[in-house]
C-alpha cells in the first residue's frame, strides 16, 4: 500500500513539549472520531464486523495467545530475565481470568475502532489542525476498544518519560477519564473495568511485539528496559481482581507516576497470579 507522506508533529511530540494539553488532545481526538465510533459507513461496519466467535476487540485476543513462551532465548542470557519471565507468566494468567469478565454487548452493539491509536502514529500537520491518523486496524468496539488501546500506549510513552513530564501526563489521563466516567453514570464500573482490561492487553502485547521483533526500532527502548511498563500491569491487574476497577485505576496512576527507568532502579518484586 502506497500513502501520501504526513509531516508535521506526532502527539508524542505534542505532549513532551506541553504535557498539560493531553486531556485537550484526547477530547478533540475521540471527537474526531465520533462518527467512526458511532454511526460509521456500511462498508467499513462490514471489514470490521468480528468474526465469527470473535465479539472481543483484537488487542484482547491477540494478548490472550501471548506468554512468557514467546520471549526469545537471547533474553535468557540478561540478569533481568528471570524477573521477567515471571512477571510475563503473571500477567498473561490474570489476562486469562480478567477477560472473561467482559461485557462483550458493550463491543459488539458499538461501532467502529480506529485501532492503532499509538502516540507516534497520530499527527497534526500545524497547531491547529486536526488529527491525521495513520495505518488502521479497523475492528469492532468502538469509543471504548480505541480509548483503551490509546490509553495502552500512553502508558508506554509515559514509562519513558523524566518524572515531571510523567506526572503530568498522569494528571491528564486522570482528568480525561473523570470526565469520561461521569459521562458513563450508572455503567461506569462495567466502562472501566473494559477499559483497564483492554489497556492490560495492549501493553503486555506492545511489550511482547517489542521482545520478539529485534529489528523494529521504534521499540528498541522498551525492548531494553521492558520491566517498568509490565511493573505498572502488575498493580493494575492485582488490583482490579481483587478490589474492582476504581481501586485499580488509583493503584495505576499512583504506579505510573512512580515509576522510573529500570536501570536507576532497584530490582521489583516477583509476584505470583491471584
Amino acid at each position: 500500500m502506497i500513502t501520501p507522506w504526513v509531516g508535521g508533529t506526532s502527539l508524542a511530540g505534542r505532549l513532551r513539549a506541553d504535557p498539560a494539553t493531553l486531556t485537550e488532545l484526547l477530547a478533540a481526538l475521540m471527537d474526531d472520531l465520533a462518527e467512526l465510533h458511532h454511526d460509521p459507513a456500511d462498508q467499513l461496519r462490514q471489514v470490521a464486523s468480528p468474526q465469527a466467535g470473535r465479539a472481543m476487540p483484537l488487542v484482547v485476543a491477540t494478548a490472550l495467545n501471548r506468554s512468557a513462551t514467546d520471549i526469545p532465548a537471547r533474553q535468557s542470557m540478561t540478569a533481568e530475565a528471570g524477573e521477567l519471565r515471571a512477571l510475563v507468566g503473571t500477567l498473561s494468567t490474570r489476562l486469562a481470568r480478567l477477560a472473561p469478565q467482559l461485557d462483550s454487548t458493550m463491543f459488539t452493539r458499538a461501532g467502529v475502532a480506529f485501532g492503532q491509536l499509538t502516540p507516534s502514529r497520530v499527527r497534526y500537520t500545524d497547531p491547529h489542525s486536526r488529527a491525521v491518523l495513520i495505518s488502521p486496524i479497523l475492528g469492532p468496539g468502538g469509543d471504548l476498544a480505541d480509548s483503551a488501546t490509546l490509553l495502552g500506549h500512553l502508558h508506554l510513552f509515559a514509562v519513558t518519560c523524566p518524572p515531571a513530564l510523567r506526572s503530568d501526563l498522569t494528571e491528564g489521563i486522570e482528568a480525561w477519564l473523570s470526565g469520561r466516567l461521569a459521562a458513563c453514570r450508572s455503567t461506569w464500573r462495567e466502562w472501566l473495568y473494559a477499559v483497564l482490561t483492554l489497556w492490560t492487553a495492549t501493553v503486555h502485547t506492545a511489550v511482547l511485539d517489542a521482545l520478539t521483533l529485534p529489528l523494529d526500532l521504534a521499540t528498541a527502548r522498551l525492548r531494553a528496559h521492558p520491566l517498568p511498563a509490565l511493573t505498572v500491569l502488575d498493580s493494575l491487574t492485582r488490583d482490579l481482581r481483587r478490589r474492582g476497577p476504581g481501586a485499580a485505576l488509583n493503584a495505576t496512576l499512583a504506579a505510573l507516576t512512580d515509576t522510573v527507568e529500570h536501570d536507576n532502579a532497584g530490582p521489583a518484586e516477583t509476584t505470583t497470579p491471584r
